[in-house]
């Protein structure tokens, strides 16, 4: 039987069903690439200058300065166009998988299954020979052969069926089975589906994710497993609107069929197609197009660094080559390669098992796991900087402009000999923004005493400090991710112990109540858990409270939803209603300031003195 498999491995296929692996691939990167530009999205996800997560792992990993993000957009988006084309394969494959994986390590905060399932076949495409159909290197002569191996499509094969798979296996849990949260999301769509109904669908929906890489994998089921695949993936490019990975999924799925499955269909096509006029011209202006391109960079076959000596032969002139041992047979290295991308595939997904508690409460085993949409998550988080030496407290509001008070910098007695006050500090570094502001602003800094170094000194400060901030959503992954929260807390103790008065570095408390689908809010992170003391471990983090709130009943929480429905998005990662636990500066009357001028201030700039 093994013997048997072996073989088949080693047999000799036709190349299209890779070709268009290659094809979907590239299609699908450039889309998001264009898409990132043409929105102007650029600055946001790449040249922020506020708190950067990174992977555990990765973090390696670093922003690119200055306007280099833009380049990397379009490098990602010109190589996937080559690729798609099926020009100098190898080469422009290898550099949009490196500008891919760049990508998607970059930020966790973006992670996605749709993105990481890009970044697998980008690796996949570098690796495995894609340009043997329907490529310009065929057509200019580079690549003369037709066939690949078994095992090629094969592992892409292997890879969608984990995909499958371990898309299932997440969902077989309790709160999936009981309908959470499919009947938060029907009720919420005001969708004609009942409690019993969502719960049956539930059911389907794990069974088939389940089974459905094996219906596609046997020849005899395979019809059926195609119009369950289409009918899954419609669903969700209907329902879940999550852009492009349904339909990227659904056409990848295809390298089950036959591996000549697309050169039967082009070849039954291609008769009536071939004689519209209008893709008879746009042919030849595309081969001229082509080959203008193509000799503007024929330099890379005479470089040193290719060590090419010859010169690509033309598609009228194409000599079948001798094949190698390597082409013929699975080498012993390749299968060690292909055994460990096999068990990788495997264990990560698994991971999670491994971890007490559940593992969607702790978000331990999340990442590489293929979890997709399986639950819904809310929280209500409330932090604390504290300074021990100084016996001093303060309440952290990530979304503010200034999380941490400005006031930290300097010493207690400073502040009270010299009447300073968060407020105030503030006015004076976002006095250098208002003409008007800047002159009342000038005469505080007089009478406080402040030097010009040291209101330099609170301008860096405040720069530093307001890197902190968090955008909404930036705010509810913390509270949806514990380690994500880990990590500001982190940053949040490293950077004020920049800047505050002897270097000191205080302890950040955070305290999170969280609710997982639908039930009553419960401590997920205890009160004075000083995360910003905790380090990153591939163990199970002792600082996370155990789940104990059982799953409400089905009307239950079809009655919270519609209750609160207008509040819910469903897609995105809510926060509770915040604690009222955060303090404000209040202002305070600098010495020499009249109180006349106190006056006009606070009637020309209200709705600042309010934020004060």
């Amino acid at each position: 039987m093994w013997a048997n498999f072996s073989d088949k491995l080693s047999r000799e296929v036709d190349g299209a069903s890779l070709a268009v692996v290659r094809m979907v691939t590239a299609a699908a990167l450039f889309v998001l690439a264009v898409g990132v530009l043409v929105t102007g999205r650029v600055p946001e996800l790449f040249m922020s200058l506020g708190l950067h997560f990174q992977y555990p792992l990765a973090t390696f990993v670093k922003p690119l300065p200055g306007n280099l993000p833009y380049a990397h957009m379009v490098i990602i988006a010109l190589t996937a166009a080559a690729v798609f084309v099926g020009w100098r394969t190898r080469l422009c494959s290898v550099l949009l998988c490196a500008a891919t994986l760049y990508w998607f390590l970059l930020d966790p905060l973006y992670y996605d299954d749709g993105y990481y399932l890009l970044a697998l076949m980008s690796i996949l495409v570098a690796w495995l020979p894609v340009n043997r159909w329907m490529s310009a290197d065929r057509q200019l002569g580079r690549e003369t052969r037709t066939t690949v191996l078994g095992w090629q499509p094969w592992l892409v094969q292997m890879q969608l069926l984990f995909v499958y798979f371990f898309s299932g296996l997440s969902k077989l849990n309790g709160d999936w089975l009981s309908g959470a949260p499919l009947v938060e999301r029907f009720a919420l769509a005001d969708a004609p589906v009942g409690a019993q109904a969502a719960v049956g669908i539930a059911w389907g929906v794990m069974l088939l994710q389940l089974s459905l890489g094996f219906l596609l994998l046997w020849r005899r089921s395979r019809g059926v497993g195609l119009v369950l695949m289409t009918v899954l993936h419609f669903a969700d490019w209907m329902w879940l609107n999550i852009g492009v990975a349904p339909v990227m999924m659904w056409a990848l799925s295809f390298v089950f069929c036959s591996p000549d499955w697309p050169r039967r269909i082009v070849a039954r096509l291609a008769p009536t197609i071939t004689q519209w006029p209008f893709l008879q011209s746009g042919w030849k202006v595309t081969r001229r197009i082509g080959g203008t391109v193509d000799a503007a960079f024929s330099w890379f076959d005479d470089s040193p660094v290719f060590k090419k000596t010859t010169t690509a032969r033309r598609s009228g002139s194409q000599t079948p080559q001798p094949k190698t041992r390597s082409e013929t047979m699975m080498g012993e290295a390749t299968k060690y390669c292909v055994v460990a991308w096999l068990l990788l595939q495997i264990i990560l997904p698994l991971r999670h098992f491994a971890y007490p508690g559940d593992s969607r409460w702790t978000d331990e085993g999340r990442l590489f796991a293929w979890w997709g949409e399986t639950y819904d998550k809310q929280g209500d988080l409330s932090m604390t900087l504290i300074l021990p030496d100084r016996q001093l407290m303060w309440t952290i509001n990530p979304r503010s402009e200034f999380p941490v008070p400005l006031d930290i910098m300097f010493s207690q007695a400073e502040l009270e000999s010299r009447g300073l006050a968060g407020g105030m500090l503030q006015d004076i570094v976002l006095a250098n923004d208002d003409e008007v502001m800047r002159d009342l602003v000038q005469v505080r800094i007089e009478s406080a005493g402040l030097s010009p170094e040291d209101v330099g000194r609170l301008d860096d400060a405040s720069f530093d400090i307001a890197r902190l901030q968090l955008s909404d959503f930036e705010h509810a992954q913390i509270m949806h991710h514990p380690e994500l929260l880990r990590q500001y807390c982190v940053v949040v103790a490293d950077t004020v112990a920049k800047i505050s008065p002897g270097n000191t570095r205080p302890v950040v408390e955070a305290e999170l109540m969280a609710s997982l689908n639908g039930r009553a809010l419960s401590i997920c992170i205890p009160e004075e858990s000083q995360l910003s003391e905790e380090s990153f471990t591939l163990g199970p983090f002792d600082w996370i409270a155990p789940l104990n709130t059982p799953l409400p009943a089905v009307e239950q929480r079809i009655a919270l939803v519609r209750t609160q429905g207008s509040d819910i998005d469903p897609d995105t990662v809510e926060s509770a209603p915040s604690s009222e636990k955060t303090k404000t500066a209040e202002p305070v009357l600098a010495p020499g300031i009249s109180e006349a001028d106190e006056e006009w201030f606070q009637a020309a700039y209200p709705a600042h003195s309010e934020e004060e």
